[in-house]
């Protein structure tokens, strides 16, 4: 099976410009969307991942439907697997029907993931202000 490319519709088309625009590396607009949906009354959680080499290394993630943290932590090495445990780098408060770009180390070094909810902010929340928020803030899941 090989990739077909198609154009992305209007609304995606939109996001990627939205994106650009947001983004100070003068870089060109992404050319790809993925669309997932959670459902978090089913699974909670979105496990550490990294995206992988066939991606630009940055990534918008846009919430529709409930806040969020996004955790980033240290990208183990293969032997370190089940060894230990990898540290958290930063957290990021993900309001809904907000946007977070993310790239460089961030992308390369470092995994991501939404931990099972509640979500409680931590001390390396890196938004605080931003979003409005304070340590110790307990973040649900619930969709309005």
């Amino acid at each position: 099976a090989s990739f077909a490319p198609e154009p992305l519709p209007r609304w995606a088309r939109d996001a990627c410009a939205a994106a650009a625009a947001s983004d100070t590396s003068s870089r060109p607009a992404p050319n790809h969307v993925l669309v997932n949906a959670y459902d978090f009354a089913k699974e909670s959680y979105v496990l550490p991942h990294t995206d992988g080499p066939a991606y630009d290394d940055r990534t918008f993630t846009l919430s529709c439907g409930a806040d969020a943290v996004v955790v980033f932590k240290e990208r183990l090495k293969t032997s370190d697997i089940g060894v230990r445990a990898a540290a958290t780098r930063c957290e990021v408060l993900l309001r809904r029907r907000s946007l977070l770009a993310f790239s460089r180390e961030a992308y390369t070094e470092c995994t991501h993931e939404i931990g099972a909810a509640p979500d409680t902010i931590g001390l390396c929340c890196v938004n605080l202000d931003a979003a409005n928020a304070r340590v110790g803030d307990v973040v649900g899941r619930a969709e309005e």
